[in-house]
């Protein structure tokens, strides 16, 4: 067995062992989640990995679905995902709040061409943080901050929009996360929304946004998994790209988690275990 098999190996099963913790108690999940984020954060320092998310594909052949700048098409589907979540309402002149926001990419994409008046990105991890606010320094309307989806360091009533793009599943409890959003909300404001579930845990997330303690009330919720399993078959030569770059103990990890062919995720979707929806919600006025 290879030096390069043992690393593999030991990544696999740290992975399979993380996700068994973050399956357990929301307080552990919480503390997994932010350990696993910041090591992942530091260990991805690609500046062409500004934005990681399993994409959104249109189902006509091609996979495109919007013009994008030449700078943006590295990116592409993720940013078509970012389109197709924020792009849910006018968002010229309103305040916005990322909650989740990873590498920033989203966000930069967000602010620059969905004319909202101000973006602030947040995300558990500190070294994403920090490598959002070097990458998109140039973007006059966009802050960064390190925050807690459960515990946003933000008053009352402070912005128009709370965008969650892919993050949710990783909370201690939707309640709390849904609470916390609502509670930086003006009245009136909306919550734009897209994350994934096992597909038996489908059911539950609806009930949460449907029926949830927040003062949310749904407008919308569509199932787009298949325009995201799309999206990681057009993504697949740019991961491998990426794949090839790193260290090796680092690459089954990747496969795994960014929807790779042969990886957890990309077998999971194949298979219908997993379950992709995107909502529009309103606090109510």
């Amino acid at each position: 067995m290879t030096p390069d098999t043992n690393g593999d190996m030991f990544i696999t099963m740290l992975f399979r062992t993380m996700k068994r913790l973050i399956g357990s108690t929301p307080v552990i999940r919480r503390a997994v989640t932010r350990l696993s984020y910041e090591a992942l954060s530091r260990a991805f320092d690609d500046p062409r990995l500004v934005v990681m998310n399993y994409g959104y594909a249109a189902l006509d052949g091609d996979g495109h679905t919007i013009a994008l700048a030449q700078r943006d098409e590295w990116s592409r589907f993720s940013l078509q995902l970012y389109h197709r979540v924020a792009g849910a309402i006018d968002l010229a002149g309103k305040e916005l709040l990322e909650i989740g926001g990873g590498r920033g990419g989203g966000a930069d994409f967000v602010a620059r061409t969905l004319d909202p008046k101000q973006v602030v990105c947040t995300d558990i991890s500190a070294a994403a943080m920090a490598f959002a606010s070097r990458t998109h320094a140039t973007t006059p309307n966009l802050s960064f901050q390190q925050a807690d989806a459960e515990h946003l360091p933000f008053a009352d009533a402070t912005f128009d929009i709370v965008l969650n793009v892919e993050s949710s599943h990783c909370y201690g409890t939707m309640e709390r996360f849904l609470g916390e959003a609502s509670r930086v909300l003006r009245p009136g404001g909306h919550l734009l929304f897209a994350d994934i579930r096992d597909t038996p845990q489908a059911p539950a997330l609806e009930e949460s946004l449907r029926h949830n303690h927040a003062g949310l009330n749904l407008l919308r919720l569509e199932d787009i998994t298949a325009h995201v399993r799309t999206a990681l078959d057009f993504t697949t030569n740019q991961k491998e790209t990426l794949v090839a770059t790193m260290v090796a103990p680092l690459r089954q990890m990747f496969r795994d988690q960014s929807g790779l062919p042969g990886g957890v995720v990309y077998r999971a979707f194949a298979a219908g275990e997993r379950t992709y929806v995107c909502a529009t919600l309103v606090k109510e006025g």
